[in-house]
């Protein structure tokens, strides 16, 4: 899960390159440090494995930062500032990291 989300930043940075100054440190840092809370959300659940109430805590705080994270990349985008492979290869990262944070949160739930 840490890695899928480590993955999506580093393809968030090779994706928008290109971006003017201005967006790369003030949009796309945000959305940087929002992947980055993810990472850690992630690593803080994780170490939760005697209290699936924490854990369930850690995983909603990442899933509520994902859905921002996905909206504010389809901004960016809508603003062409990501090409369209750029935002499919971001989109499949995505995708991915939510699957997993979802699955890992349906198998707490179960074994709570």
């Amino acid at each position: 899960m840490y890695n899928a989300a480590r993955q999506l930043y580093l393809q968030l940075v090779q994706s928008t390159q290109k971006c003017p100054i201005n967006i790369k440190r003030g949009k796309l840092a945000q959305i940087e440090l929002k992947i980055q809370a993810v990472m850690e959300d992630t690593a803080f659940a994780n170490a939760q494995i005697d209290n699936p109430q924490a854990r369930l805590k850690w995983l909603s705080a990442a899933l509520e930062k994902m859905e921002e994270v996905c909206v504010s990349i389809r901004v960016i985008h809508d603003l062409h500032y990501i090409t369209p492979k750029g935002f499919n290869a971001l989109t499949n990262k995505e995708d991915h990291v939510l699957k997993q944070l979802k699955a890992w949160q349906r198998s707490t739930l179960n074994n709570a």
